[in-house]
């Protein structure tokens, strides 16, 4: 009989080796999300588009936390700041404009190279 600790511990390991597995799928969204973006992240027309890169960061922060992702939970943490920024209309969050979004991005991939090596 299996040691039920061992029977979770293996089931954890599964699932993070799935979630490592669906990485790409994500980050190819993310881009996606981020491409989607027009140039003028102030304009009314950027909201859509930044409703759902937050939604994304969001879901990458929670998602790689748990399963142990910490460098990706904490770049997506920052994206996610920065989207909540500007939907809530903070100037000084739009100061850098779609190239700091654009380097929160390559974060987020950048630490999920690092973190699935």
């Amino acid at each position: 009989m299996t040691d039920p600790k061992q029977q979770l511990q293996d089931q954890i390991k599964a699932l993070k080796d799935e979630y490592g597995a669906l990485l790409p799928e994500r980050l190819n969204e993310l881009d996606s999300a981020f491409a989607d973006l027009p140039d003028d992240i102030r304009a009314t027309a950027a909201r859509q588009a930044l409703e759902t890169l937050c939604a994304l960061a969001h879901k990458f922060t929670g998602s790689a936390g748990t399963f142990g992702f910490m460098a990706i939970s904490e770049a997506a943490a920052r994206l996610e700041a920065l989207c909540q920024s500007l939907l809530e209309g903070a100037d000084d969050a739009a100061a850098g404009g779609r190239e700091t979004m654009a380097s929160l991005v390559a974060a987020v991939r950048e630490a999920a190279a690092q973190d699935t090596d």
